[in-house]
């Protein structure tokens, strides 16, 4: 046990290491475990008031292809300003100038409320191919806003996201609305492709920038983002009023998605223009503008959905801020979560070896089981994200390491108990080891066993008349028949010693009825010769052939005796010498059975026998009751 301990302890050190080794590959899996949930939870209650004005197939189909010219843009700014909607989120950029972009620019003045969206480049490559030259990043720079937030030093190497530049829409238009009403809407993907987080904040040349959603949820709110820091001293989150936004060392959380594409109304821009929308849909609504049609490629996939609009996942991030609705993806879930890991190797380390496979078996199944099932049921319940992969990983290794560990154990002492023991014992026996090794003591004890010795009488003579390869034919037909009456009742053969046999029942195996076993076993021995006799005297052309047989039940000592190199299992002590006199007192008394009285106490009721007194044997100073075995008083089964 304290072995299986050790390779549970040794497994899970290695399932820890390897989480901090290759963090993207357990990221992966955990996030798709994460995926099944949402989809297993299924669409949840969302904001109302959050509104998707969208330039869809049927727009573009009615307006043209997009982009569209600044003026029909103007007229939907005007026609929102119309329906007075709360606020109205552009999640589009309007980064060349054209010679309408003066009738945007007094467009959006009907609309002060509005937010415009520009977007970062995010690697020196993205920089290169936009074309950007120094003197126009130093003027991009110059039209966006950073927030009021601060950030530390380490906060901006903490987040792991390096901005290069940035895209802004054209200066006229940007000058129609307050300086702070724009936002980044750079959404950040997965290694897989997934979009599971939204970013609130971006650090660019020290500062801190908002994203578009930020901007929007804190005008709905009517608050400002308020920093919130951690022990370490870096941004942990935010406070909106009432509402604490968790945030990671990028600046982001993760999205509780409301339901799948569409959870979020969707009306079509053309239908905003042509004023075919009840005013009640729109009055006092968030509105967010952006493309949803296939053909513009803003498609991205989310845990809830393969072809998630972009505009959409800025209408869940809102969403969130606004309700406070917020699932729980910090230190704490994943320091909970290495502790399952370190949970689920001791407890399978302590309990696996206490049991049989079958049921060891059942334990991991309803182990890995409960902590799916527990998983999904933080998720559900507490909105908390428990990474489950590297404990149920770890609880399968653990599992594997010590079902293989006990297989090769087993096994090997399965072939232990073999070598040991085929010579000795019937087949039924050795298998009844084999299942339940636990029964089987090797080594030296002490036990109350039966003891049965047989010899062929006059053998010697025999033996001088007939040449060696007939002898030895003679003798294997006669241990042949003579073993499997004792494999029968199984017994353990002991040996054979010239013609002679000794067995002994109730080792390895404890049994009860160990005297009974052979006394039966010295019964069926006299019937086997008795119809055997005639052939082989005839096929081996000797005269007569009898035997003698002893038995007697007492104390013994049983185990593996010999040297390190070769060992036999055997019994020795008194006792055995005693059943090996017994046997030879046949020759004086004309008997071919005789038991000592310990063995007929035992079995009196169930044999037939004849006392022959006390009698003296060699070694003994005290004489000894014995009694000749003629048969069964009723059948035994």
């Amino acid at each position: 046990m304290k072995k299986t301990f050790a390779i549970a302890c040794g497994i899970t050190l290695l399932s820890l290491a390897s989480g901090f080794l290759f963090p993207v590959f357990f990221n992966a899996v955990d996030f798709k475990i994460i995926d099944s949930y949402f989809r297993l939870r299924g669409p949840l209650p969302h904001n109302e008031d959050i509104v998707l004005v969208t330039i869809d197939e049927k727009s573009i189909n009615a307006l043209g292809r997009w982009p569209w010219p600044r003026s029909t843009m103007a007229q939907l700014v005007e026609k929102l300003a119309q329906y007075e909607v709360k606020t109205a989120g552009f999640d589009i950029t309007f980064s060349e100038t054209t010679p309408e972009d003066s009738s945007l620019a007094q467009a959006f003045q009907k609309l002060p409320q509005a937010f415009l969206g520009y977007f970062f480049y995010l690697t020196p490559e993205e920089a290169t191919d936009a074309k950007l030259g120094a003197k126009e990043i130093l003027e991009n720079d110059q039209t966006i806003f950073p927030s009021r937030i601060s950030a530390s030093s380490r906060q901006l190497e903490d987040s792991g996201r390096g901005v290069f530049g940035v895209q802004t829409n054209v200066p006229e238009i940007s000058k129609s609305l307050k300086g702070d009403r724009q936002g980044f809407f750079n959404i950040f993907q997965d290694a897989d492709g997934a979009i599971r987080s939204g970013s609130l904040l971006l650090f660019y040349k020290e500062n801190v920038y908002p994203s578009l959603a930020l901007q929007i949820a804190s005008f709905a709110k009517g608050f400002s983002p308020i920093p919130l820091f951690n022990n370490e001293g870096s941004l942990g989150g935010l406070a909106l009023g009432d509402t604490k936004v968790p945030l990671s060392a990028s600046g982001d959380f993760f999205i509780n998605y409301r339901g799948p594409a569409k959870t979020f109304s969707h009306i079509s821009a053309v239908d905003v223009l042509e004023e075919k929308i009840p005013a009640e849909k729109l009055k006092n609504k968030i509105v967010l503008i952006g493309a949803t049609a296939i053909g513009i490629y803003d498609m991205r996939v989310t845990p809830m959905d393969a072809n998630y609009p972009g505009l959409e996942i800025s209408a869940n991030i809102i969403d969130n801020i606004l309700t406070g609705d917020f699932l729980v993806s910090d230190a704490t879930s994943r320091a909970l979560s290495f502790g399952l890991v370190i949970f689920a190797g001791l407890f399978l380390g302590l309990l696996l070896p206490r049991f049989k496979p079958l049921t060891g078996f059942l334990i991991f199944l309803v182990f890995v089981i409960g902590l799916a099932f527990g998983g999904y049921l933080l998720f559900l319940k507490q909105h908390l994200l428990i990474y489950n992969f590297r404990p149920e990983l770890n609880a399968f290794l653990v599992y594997g390491g010590i079902t293989v560990y006990h297989y090769f154990i087993e096994e090997r002492e399965r072939r232990k108990i073999r070598k040991t023991f085929q010579f000795y014992l019937s087949p039924s026996v050795i298998k009844t080891l084999l299942e339940h090794p636990e029964q089987l003591k090797l080594g030296g004890e002490r036990k109350e066993l039966t003891v049965l010795f047989s010899d062929i009488r006059g053998f010697t003579t025999k033996s001088e008349k007939l040449p060696p390869e007939k002898l030895v034919q003679l003798l294997n037909d006669y241990f042949t028949e003579m073993t499997d009456v004792v494999f029968k009742y199984e017994g353990t053969l002991d040996k054979y010693m010239g013609d002679a046999i000794m067995a002994v029942f109730g080792a390895p195996l404890p049994q009860k009825d160990h005297a009974l076993r052979a006394s039966l076993t010295a019964l069926e021995m006299a019937d086997c010769l008795h119809r055997r006799r005639k052939e082989w005297c005839e096929k081996y052309g000797i005269e007569g052939l009898e035997i003698g047989i002893g038995i007697h039940t007492g104390l013994m000592v049983v185990g593996n005796m010999g040297s390190a190199k070769r060992f036999n299992y055997t019994v020795i002590g008194d006792a055995v010498n005693l059943a090996s006199r017994i046997e030879g007192l046949n020759k004086d008394y004309g008997t071919q059975i005789l038991i000592s009285e310990a063995t007929f106490k035992i079995i009196e009721n169930k044999v037939q026998a004849r006392k022959i007194g006390p009698v003296q044997v060699k070694g003994k100073t005290e004489s000894v009751v014995v009694y000749e075995l003629n048969g069964l008083k009723t059948p035994v089964s």
